[in-house]
């Protein structure tokens, strides 16, 4: 919801709401050979997560044209977000000799988990602008303050049924009739809550910003923007057992004073032709979720995710070349060039265990070197008949490699390879149609993929790496009315069904297929 007003020509005020509410409710059967037990397996899941967003703000902006036709601007924004998972249950059985498959005392068979997230932000803001003319240079100077306080808190708690007399329950039965009430008692279930001291976390952060900006025009053909940002910048993460009385908690406490430079330069060499160079800082500062030692395995056989208390926030530095022309309307052709570098990325590694674990851990520093080529072009410029249709695609190549804290290297099993997650080659194109007397358009979109890191090996395991994909879309619109008020939209995902595999050395460490996912919807615009 959107609200404006203007209270005189010279001064606006504007407000925003946002409301989001939606849940998934789900229900998985799979079954096969897991390793873990050696034997054939079965598992039913049935879960439900309900999530709430609401998020407000204010703003406005006041033209104060007696000091010099400056601009005063300033916005509150409030937004708070819920995530509720209030009963997953689980249960395993194991396949007998004769086929049948029976209840079986595995750690996560038999659960129950419950857990509830809460985070509110709050993040004032205000900035004062004044331009500023002298002959054939011109410009914009912006100053300001910005402040972002996060506070979250998060709780699960989690039961299992443990059998105590199997001969007393008829083990194959089916989940609804097995955990009855009836079968609650001393001599059949006994419900237990095995709910450990990582279960619990509250977390804070504060970040406090100042910045400058100069936006600077030199004649008709060069102009300049650059600035400076101080960020100081507070993360804890508190995480404690709230079952047991003054437990010591797992502090992890991050403090950080970080200056953040950008500049952009852009000449003109032609009326629709633009070269810029561009360099900039930015900070990757690790999730809550990655700060505490909470634990959850999604599936049996599968990881377990746990935080890392030490992490400390990654600095990257961003060196930019971009040559752009544009043909025309919204036509487009760019080449550009770019380099990061990294020191302490944060990723994702496998720990040694007897069970399948993963975890965080920051590099020494990473670089990445690469190029991306873009086009977006209308049909019609070749064809009259095609003038309805219109293409776009990029196409980009990562060099990327990894240097290890000396500590790191004896522990990890590759000592020359990419970064986490980062793919050598990625690629998109698309095929939009809009017919204007149909009032209908559509889109057609494959993204590619290659093949990359998940998670980084240790100890002589080997790197897992998810392999490369490409990815089929449709999108049609329908506007219903001259007004455009309502809107019908239909939506076609994964139309290849592809396989999601993920190898481990020679293995195959993992692999699935999520299916295609058709969706169809009705909208309305109030404004």
């Amino acid at each position: 919801m959107l609200f404006r007003s203007h209270l005189t020509p010279n001064q606006k005020i504007l407000f925003r709401n946002t409301l989001t509410h939606d849940s998934d409710k789900t229900a998985r059967e799979f079954a096969g050979y897991d390793g873990g037990v050696d034997s054939d397996i079965s598992s039913q899941r049935l879960r439900f997560i309900e999530r709430r967003l609401v998020s407000s703000g204010v703003e406005g902006d006041h033209s104060l044209t007696k000091l010099k036709n400056s601009l005063l601007h300033w916005q509150f924004t409030y937004s708070a977000t819920n995530r509720d998972e209030p009963d997953l249950r689980e249960v395993f059985r194991g396949r007998l000799p004769n086929g049948r498959y029976i209840f079986t005392a595995l750690g996560s068979s038999g659960i129950r988990f419950f857990s509830a997230l809460e985070d509110r932000i709050f993040e004032p803001q205000a900035d004062y602008s004044i331009p500023f003319f002298r002959g054939s240079i011109s410009g914009l100077f912006k100053m300001g303050v910005r402040v972002t306080s996060r506070h979250r808190d998060f709780q699960a708690r989690r039961f299992r049924y443990i059998p105590q007399q199997s001969s007393t329950l008829d083990l194959f039965a089916p989940s609804n009739q097995l955990f009855s009430a009836s079968n609650i008692r001393p001599s059949g279930f006994q419900l237990i809550e095995y709910t450990r001291g990582t279960d619990a976390y509250t977390a804070e952060m504060n970040i406090f910003a100042g910045y400058g900006m100069l936006d600077l025009a030199i004649g008709p053909r060069w102009r300049i923007v650059g600035g400076l940002r101080i960020e100081d910048a507070r993360q804890t993460v508190r995480t404690v057992d709230n079952l047991v009385p003054n437990a010591t908690p797992i502090n992890a406490h991050l403090d950080n004073r970080d200056p953040i430079p950008a500049v952009n330069v852009i000449y003109q060499f032609r009326q629709r032709q633009n070269f810029r160079i561009s360099y900039s800082r930015t900070v990757s500062r690790p999730d809550f979720r990655e700060l505490s030692p909470f634990d959850f395995n999604n599936v049996l056989g599968g990881f377990v995710t746990v935080g890392n208390p030490n992490l400390r926030r990654a600095k990257i530095n961003n060196y930019d070349g971009r040559w752009e022309w544009f043909p025309g309307g919204n036509q487009l052709v760019a080449v550009s060039v770019f380099a990061k570098t990294f020191q302490d990325p944060i990723e994702q590694t496998i720990l040694p265990s007897n069970d399948l674990r993963q975890s965080f851990i920051n590099a020494k520093g990473a670089r990445n070197v690469g190029f991306e080529l873009e086009f977006r072009r209308s049909l019609g410029t070749f064809s009259n008949k095609l003038r309805e249709f219109a293409v776009s695609s990029n196409f980009t190549f990562v060099d990327s490699n990894i240097s290890l804290l000396p500590e790191d290297a004896t522990i990890l099993t590759s000592q020359n390879r990419a970064l986490l997650g980062q793919s050598r080659y990625i690629s998109n194109a698309s095929l939009q149609w809009a017919r204007a007397k149909w009032r209908s358009d559509a889109k057609f979109q494959a993204n590619y993929v290659s093949r990359r890191i998940s998670d980084v090996g240790t100890f002589q395991l080997p790197d897992i790496y998810q392999e490369g994909n490409t990815f089929l879309d449709f999108v049609y619109n329908y506007h219903i009315g001259e007004k455009n008020k309502w809107n019908l939209r239909f939506e076609a995902e994964n139309l290849a069904d592809n396989t999601y595999l993920w190898t481990q050395g020679p293995f195959d460490q993992r692999r699935y297929q999520l299916g295609r996912t058709l969706q169809i919807g009705i909208s309305y615009s109030l404004f």
